[in-house]
């Protein structure tokens, strides 16, 4: 047996000489748990979820079925828009000046839209003569030459005075709408006129050629001129003869529309007509338009020239219907798209790659 220098160190201790006369660290046990206590009120709690679930279930039914109707009213409705309108100046609602809008590009869902207007028109007794508030650069040429016999036929029918009035522009396809009116207005800012047609294209072929892409189009035997204007391949001479027959085709027709509308001879509108945008004076001068004026100056001359003393004015606007907005159908067209060529990536008006792809006469001034 081994003799000892000191006291044995108690069990599970320190060891020996670290704590003289220490008794060994406490471990205290860890704290009691205690359920919550009781709410007050008994089954308040319960009470207060059972409702709250209820106010829930409710919210969520009544915006479901909202929902629903909403698009069963959209359904129901079809897919055409309303036309609204908005009182510019209170007089007599027995003789209503109508203010029909001409805004931006003219493409097939504006002459769509001027339709819709003009039909709301056709049957109200007391319009006694309408204002065009034109700002446009222009657009396609079928789009434009709608616009201007539906003027023309409004006017055979209902036999009221229909004034234009030229804000920023009224040029190529606005100017062409323009000639329909009896009398025509811009302010002095006014660029207008811009006579011409183009057919917006982009030859590729040489770019083509140096990245070894070419078009390998089949066409029918025959039909020689079905794949006139591909952008990657270059014209032959009676191709570009005959899109340029196409282009002074339409332009034969939009001298016609300026003669017959501004009663001018085929000599005055050659010299007018080459492409030249002019200044609200300038026009004036060219006898491109009546007056010099705002859209309340046409107004008051429209009212004059219909006999009416205290005009109802009225701006009418077609909005667009449920399902027009819930498809997004008449979201701007000209929405960015992109192409890489090598490392570079480009980006592209959706409408001019369209404008490039299928190509199409426009009364449209390429400024814009």
């Amino acid at each position: 047996m081994t003799a000892s220098n000191g006291p044995n160190p108690p069990p599970f201790g320190p060891p020996s000489g670290q704590y003289p006369q220490q008794y060994p660290p406490v471990f205290f046990p860890p704290p009691m748990y205690y359920p919550p206590q009781p709410s007050r009120g008994g089954g308040g709690g319960f009470a207060r979820a059972i409702f709250t679930t209820l106010a829930v279930s409710i919210l969520g039914f009544s915006i479901t079925l909202n929902i629903y109707l909403l698009i069963a009213q959209g359904f129901f409705s079809g897919s055409a828009g309303s036309v609204g309108r908005t009182v510019i100046t209170d007089g007599d609602t027995a003789t209503m000046i109508a203010v029909v809008p001409v805004h931006g590009a003219i493409r097939d869902k504006t002459a769509t839209h001027f339709r819709e207007i003009l039909k709301e028109l056709e049957a109200d007794a007391s319009l006694k003569a309408i204002v065009i508030d034109m700002n446009s650069p222009g657009g396609t040429v079928t789009a434009s030459d709608d616009i201007y016999e539906q003027i023309l036929d409004f006017k055979r029918n209902r036999g009221i005075p229909i004034f234009v009035a030229i804000s920023e522009l009224g040029t190529s396809g606005g100017y062409y709408v323009s000639c329909a009116a009896d009398q025509v207005f811009a302010q002095r800012t006014t660029w207008t006129g811009n006579i011409g047609v183009l057919i917006p294209r982009i030859n590729l072929a040489k770019l083509g050629e140096k990245y070894g892409i070419e078009d390998q189009t089949v066409t029918s035997t025959g039909a020689t001129f079905k794949n006139a204007g591909s952008p990657l391949k270059s014209d032959t001479p009676e191709q570009t003869a005959y899109w340029q027959g196409l282009t002074d085709e339409a332009f034969a027709v939009f001298k016609s529309v300026v003669m017959t509308g501004r009663k001018l001879d085929q000599a005055t509108v050659d010299r007018i007509a080459n492409g030249k945008v002019y200044t609200g004076n300038e026009a004036l001068k060219l006898k491109l338009v009546d007056s010099i004026g705002n859209l309340e100056d046409a107004v008051g001359a429209a009212a004059a020239r219909a006999g009416v003393s205290r005009p109802h004015v009225v701006r009418l606007e077609r909005h667009l219907s449920f399902m027009e907005a819930l498809s997004g159908e008449e979201k701007s067209e000209s929405a960015l798209g992109s192409i890489r060529v090598g490392n570079t990536e480009v980006k592209l008006d959706q409408r001019l790659l369209d404008n490039i792809i299928s190509p199409r006469p426009l009364y449209l001034w390429s400024g814009q």
